[in-house]
């Protein structure tokens, strides 16, 4: 039998890390680039959820 991905997890991996970005944007003062990021390293994540 063939596991599926949960994507329900996914989803949330995915929006904790955004969110993980935006700390990181307002402990270095910089939101704009917290937000960079987040999404770069959501998408990479996706990514590596998608492969599996």
């Amino acid at each position: 039998m063939e596991r599926k991905p949960d994507e329900k997890r996914g989803g949330i991996a995915f929006a904790f890390l955004i969110l993980l970005g935006l700390a990181i944007g307002f402990l270095i003062k910089r939101v704009h680039y917290g937000l960079i990021i987040g999404l770069s390293i959501g998408f990479l994540a996706s990514g590596m959820l998608k492969r599996r």
